[in-house]
C-alpha cells in the first residue's frame, strides 16, 4: 500500500475500533467462531473429494483451467457446501450474539462445526456418485507429463 492509503486504512481501523461498544475479546471470539462456521464445510468437501471421490488423483493443472475438466465452478462441491453450512445454522452458538435452536436445547454446547464437517462431506459424496473419474484419467496423464517435463531437471 501506498502512504496515504495505509493512512486512511489505519484511520479506519482506529474509528472501527472506536466505534465497537462490546467486549473487545468477545467480538474477537465471535468471528473467530464465524470463520470455523464458514470455513469447516468447505474443508470437508475438500476431505471427501481427496480421499473418497477421487482418492488423490487430479489433473491438477487443470485447476487453474476455467474451462479445464473440473471447470470455473464445482456445482456439486457448491452446493454441499450450503446445505452443510444452512444445516449447521440451527447449532450455532455466538454468545452474547446469537444461539441456535438446536444449540439452545443442547444446553448451550456448540456442535455447529461438528454438523456442518458431517452433513457438507456426507451431501458432497452422494452427490459425486454420479461423477465419470474414467472420462479424466486422459487428463490426469496429461498433466502429469506436463508436470514432468516443466520440473525435469
Amino acid at each position: 500500500m501506498r502512504g496515504r492509503h495505509r493512512c486512511n486504512a489505519a484511520a479506519g481501523w482506529i474509528a472501527a475500533t472506536f466505534a465497537i461498544t462490546t467486549n473487545a475479546i468477545a467480538l474477537l471470539f465471535a468471528t473467530l467462531t464465524i470463520m470455523l462456521y464458514l470455513l469447516v464445510p468447505w474443508t470437508s468437501v475438500n476431505l471427501v473429494d481427496y480421499f473418497f471421490v477421487r482418492r488423490g488423483r487430479y489433473a491438477i493443472t487443470h485447476l487453474f483451467m476455467p474451462k479445464g475438466i473440473y471447470g470455473a465452478w464445482g456445482t456439486r462441491g457448491l452446493a454441499a457446501y450450503l446445505i452443510g453450512f444452512v444445516a449447521t445454522m440451527p447449532f450455532f452458538v455466538l454468545p452474547d450474539v446469537y444461539t441456535g435452536p438446536a444449540a439452545r436445547a443442547l444446553g448451550g454446547v456448540d456442535v455447529g462445526w461438528l454438523v456442518g464437517l458431517a452433513v457438507s462431506g456426507g451431501a458432497y459424496f452422494l452427490l459425486s456418485r454420479s461423477l465419470n473419474l474414467s472420462a479424466e484419467s486422459g487428463a490426469i496423464q496429461e498433466s502429469e507429463r506436463a508436470l514432468r517435463r516443466a520440473f525435469a531437471p
